[in-house]
């Protein structure tokens, strides 16, 4: 069972059949979607009006017709769900968190501030300012379809609140990116990138501002890191490592941006289990293009070590191979390598998701039988510990790439 398929399937089997027919045959009408699911005028319309809800449909008007248009993108964005909802749990306060999970559940949720108490007023205009929740607007023309080019006069606008999905995925970026650099680096390291990103751009002096603590310790000086100096230091030494860039502004010395190839370098290194095609892997990561010869001689391994990792990388998507050189007769053609970091994610991307199927299906299967299987329940805890990991692991890697 495919991904999409499985995560449709929570849905129930009329959103499911529609989703199914939209990945194969997108931008259907409503007729085209009854004559191939051979479904009841009630149900298509319930089950298209579920999926519209949940923002995994869309609908858009070509030539006077309705039609329908699954967003694949929004199917496997379900599996992020327990992510987006542990981001906003450690960063905001319970009350948060659940109506933040209602409104993400539904997808679209009505706006009735009449019905609000302040409590939950405040909650969601501290989710919105935060921009992790957003307004949209839906109007409706009063007129039919057969005269819609002879009316233009709209009903009111109705409002709805949705998850901005995009600055949720930026934020946990972000984060893990923190993350990242507090465990290869230092916890100081961290609260610097951590302060900087709160500001986007700055210098050492809104960074200090920003700092979450003046209590952090660097380890080999014992001195405090909201220090000018140390600050500088740091600065420099994320800018050496890739990290985040200078700005041009050398007087101002601004710091800002977020190279989205040092975290996702990191993970794929990390999925590597052989010490022998991480080490090649690492050697190649950072260079345009790396020889044959430059890799036997530096990677210390013998010929037939570095042959068996380099085809492992390349039939893994992680590497790629390029000729170069003139092609002439009698002389030996020479190979380069090099890393093309958007081919290595999606490649482990397709991976990535076939382990979360899995955990999925032991996941459904614990559900089906209501605890009542031994085994699931001791493994309960792990496989949804490792589909949580999985989630974030594949989020990582496929930020940026659309």
């Amino acid at each position: 069972m495919s991904l999409e398929e499985l995560i449709l399937s929570d849905y129930g089997t009329i959103p499911k059949t529609i989703g199914m027919f939209l990945l194969k045959c997108n931008s259907s009408t409503y007729l085209q979607i009854q004559s191939a699911t051979k479904l009841s005028d009630e149900d298509l319309t319930d089950g298209l009006s579920l999926l519209i809800q949940r923002r995994i449909v869309k609908f858009f008007i070509f030539e006077k017709v309705y039609k329908y248009s699954v967003l694949k993108s929004m199917i496997k964005r379900r599996m992020y769900f327990s992510v987006y909802l542990s981001y906003v749990s450690q960063n905001y306060s319970s009350k948060h968190a659940k109506y933040f999970s209602k409104i993400m559940v539904n997808g679209t949720f009505k706006e009735t501030g009449e019905n609000m108490d302040s409590e939950t007023s405040t909650v969601v205009d501290d989710l919105i300012n935060a921009g992790i929740l957003k307004i949209e607007v839906f109007s409706t023309k009063t007129s039919e379809m057969d005269s819609c080019n002879s009316s233009k006069q709209f009903k009111p606008s109705n409002k709805f609140l949705t998850v901005n999905f995009s600055l949720l995925d930026q934020k946990i970026f972000e984060e893990e990116t923190v993350k990242y650099v507090s465990r290869r680096y230092n916890e100081a390291a961290g609260s610097v990138l951590k302060a900087l990103l709160k500001c986007e751009s700055g210098n050492r002096d809104s960074i200090i501002d920003n700092l979450d603590s003046t209590k952090v310790l660097i380890s080999d000086k014992g001195s405090l890191v909201n220090e000018r100096e140390n600050i500088d230091e740091y600065l420099k030494y994320l800018c050496s490592a890739n990290v985040i860039t200078q700005g041009m502004d050398e007087r101002k010395s601004y710091f800002f941006g977020l190279p989205k190839n040092t975290l996702k370098a990191y993970k794929l290194s990390l999925i590597i289990k052989d010490s022998s095609m991480r080490r090649i892997f690492n050697m190649i990561l950072n260079k345009p293009l790396v020889e044959d010869k430059d890799i036997t001689i530096r990677s210390l391994l013998g010929i037939n070590k570095v042959k068996t990792a380099l085809l492992s990388l390349q039939r893994l998507g992680m590497i790629s191979q390029r000729c170069i050189g003139d092609y002439t007769s009698g002389s030996r053609i020479e190979h380069s390598w090099f890393v093309d970091t958007s081919h290595a994610c999606l490649s482990i991307l397709k991976r990535i998701e076939k382990h979360i199927c899995g955990k999925l299906e032991k996941i459904n299967e614990c559900w089906t039988l209501n605890y009542l299987n031994e085994d699931c329940m001791n493994n309960y805890n792990v496989w949804t510990s490792d589909f949580i990991s999985l989630a974030t692991d594949h989020l990582v890697l496929s930020y940026g790439l659309n």
